[in-house]
């Protein structure tokens, strides 16, 4: 199930799932490399973990959540 909420200056997403604990927040930092000789797996975690100013987990009765935040502001200047 996926719920986002999205609210002035942030949207939030809250993702659960059945299944193994499996907490993404600790994921190990993916290094540079070529995406020739890129291991499969990881990669969408870096990512999602990059674009969000906040990542949380945690796993309760089978089930587990993940909520993320992005906090936008929306730039109102004019530009000449």
């Amino acid at each position: 199930m996926v719920d986002t909420d999205i609210a002035p200056g942030e949207i939030r997403v809250k993702v659960e799932y059945p299944g193994a604990c499996f907490d993404p927040t600790q994921a190990g930092m993916i290094s540079e490399q070529s995406i020739e000789t890129r291991p499969i797996g990881g990669l969408g975690l870096a990512i999602i973990s990059a674009l969000s100013d906040t990542m949380t987990y945690h796993y309760e009765r089978g089930w587990n959540v993940i909520r993320l935040q992005l906090n936008c502001v929306q730039n109102t200047e004019d530009k000449d």
